[in-house]
């Protein structure tokens, strides 16, 4: 059994946990990304970590790639930095 300590990133990228402390980790990579309420909630594993162009402003960022081909790119250029796409088909 192992533990799972889960952050929450912000709006500026940086991470708190639980009980709303920073948290530093560099470089921060994680295991698994918790999809957002709309898209159903479910914690998603990261299979690969890259720099990407936005899908909204096509500025590099870092993008992750979750299971079922999910993308979450983070790009500081918007308000909501997260955004959560998949690849047109």
């Amino acid at each position: 059994m192992s533990d799972t300590l889960w952050f929450t990133r912000q709006a500026d990228g940086s991470l708190t946990d639980e009980h709303g402390n920073y948290v530093i980790v560099h470089p921060h990579i994680p295991d698994w990304v918790m999809l957002p309420p709309q898209l159903g909630g479910h914690k998603m594993r990261v299979e690969n970590a890259s720099t990407e162009p936005c899908p909204m402003c096509d500025s590099p960022c870092p993008t992750l790639t979750l299971e079922n081909a999910i993308k979450v790119a983070s790009c500081d250029r918007h308000d909501n930095p997260h955004i959560f796409y998949r690849n047109a088909q």
